[in-house]
C-alpha cells in the first residue's frame, strides 16, 4: 500500500502531494491549540482525518466532493495539510514542464487556489485524501492495473488489487 496519492490537478497544473514525517509534525504543531493553562498542544492528524471525513461525500454522477453536513473540519487544517503535502511532494507539472514546489510556491498555490477562490469542500476533499493515504494507505490505480495483468505463463490472470474508492 502507498502512503501518497496520485498526482492531482490543482490550480494551474498537476501536483504530487506527499507527507513526510517532518511535514506531519509541522501540521500537528501548526494546527495545535492552547489548553486551559495556555500551553500549545499539537493536534493529531488522526483527529484531523476524522474531522475532515465527517460530512464529506461525493456526487455519484460527477464525483465532485459535496458537504453533507455534520462535519467539524477547520479551514486552517485544510490549508496546512495541502500546503505541507505540496512541499513534501516537491513536484508538479505546469504547462507541460516539471517544476519544483518549495515552501514559497506551496504557500502561493494554497493562497491562490483554495478558499475563497474555490469552495472549502474541494480543499477538504484533497486534505482528506492526503491524510487518508498517510493513515490508512491506498492502492494507486496504476499499481492495481499492473496487478490485474496476467503473469507470463499464468492462465489465471494474476491477482487483482482494489483501488482506493477515495481516489477514483
Amino acid at each position: 500500500m502507498e502512503t501518497a496519492i496520485e498526482p492531482i490537478a490543482f490550480g494551474d497544473g498537476k501536483y504530487q502531494l506527499r507527507l513526510t514525517l517532518k511535514q506531519i509534525f509541522e501540521i500537528e504543531r501548526s494546527c495545535g491549540f492552547k489548553d486551559h493553562e495556555g500551553i500549545t498542544r499539537p493536534k493529531s492528524i488522526y483527529i484531523m482525518l476524522d474531522e475532515l471525513e465527517a460530512g464529506l461525500g461525493q456526487q455519484q454522477d460527477t464525483e465532485q466532493p459535496v458537504y453533507l453536513g455534520g462535519g467539524a473540519a477547520h479551514a486552517r487544517d485544510i490549508r496546512e495539510v495541502i500546503r505541507c503535502a505540496l512541499i513534501g511532494g516537491n513536484s508538479g507539472f505546469v504547462a507541460g514542464e516539471e517544476i519544483e514546489v518549495g515552501p514559497g510556491k506551496a504557500q502561493q498555490l494554497v493562497d491562490e487556489y483554495l478558499f475563497p477562490a474555490r469552495p472549502l469542500v474541494e480543499g477538504q476533499y484533497i486534505a482528506w485524501a492526503v491524510l487518508n493515504a498517510v493513515i490508512r494507505g491506498v492502492t494507486l490505480k496504476k499499481k492495481a492495473e499492473e496487478a490485474e495483468q496476467p503473469i507470463a505463463g499464468d492462465s489465471t490472470g494474476g491477482s487483482s488489487s482494489p483501488t482506493a474508492d477515495s481516489l477514483d
